[in-house]
């Protein structure tokens, strides 16, 4: 199951709270995380709860279906299964396109196209959150997800063509570089 770090959550969902896109794509849903925290800080902290009551779309991109629970379901709008590279190209807008801890499972070349895509898909934001450096080793998980290797390493020069992205830093427990981009519309 996709997961990822813990260090950037609060300064994520400060994103969110200051933005309140009225739509988000979660890039690499995995565990479901970025779904569940942007529609509990989105919808249900708007005082919409019921489910019927929501009004932000939640949709997702996910490569490996075995990842996808009765939590996705639940959470997101629409859930589409494959290459993100490939089904991008045949979703709309979103305000906030969110691509967390998905880039470095592609190669350099098409983690490029791949941010490139969604910058074209949001009309508000993209958030890219990333692991820098080539210490994040990480191969086939248990579960199976030929998806979860990494493929590539990134280091914040990798972003330098967009000077305009908001840059933040973090450190894991191990004191591994772990960065959260804005890049604005």
């Amino acid at each position: 199951m996709g997961t990822s770090n813990w260090q950037h959550i609060s300064y994520c969902i400060g994103i969110l709270r200051r933005l309140m896109p009225k739509s988000f794509l979660d890039v690499g849903a995995g565990f479901g995380r970025w779904g569940l925290l942007a529609r509990e800080f989105l919808d249900v902290w708007q005082d919409r709860e019921p489910k019927e009551l929501w009004q932000v779309r939640i949709d997702g991109i996910e490569a490996f279906e075995g990842c996808l629970t009765a939590v996705h379901e639940y959470i997101y709008d629409e859930v589409h299964v494959g290459d993100a590279v490939e089904v991008l190209p045949r979703l709309g807008k979103y305000e906030m396109v969110f691509l967390g801890d998905v880039i470095e499972h592609q190669t350099k070349e098409r983690g490029r196209e791949l941010l490139r895509r969604a910058l074209e898909h949001a009309t508000g934001s993209t958030i890219v959150a990333i692991p820098i450096g080539d210490q994040w080793v990480q191969g086939v998980r248990s579960d199976g997800n030929p998806f979860s290797p990494h493929r590539s390493a990134w280091y914040l020069e990798d972003f330098d063509e967009y000077p305009e992205a908001r840059r933040e830093l973090f450190s894991d427990f191990r004191g591994w570089l772990y960065a959260v981009m804005e890049f604005p519309s």
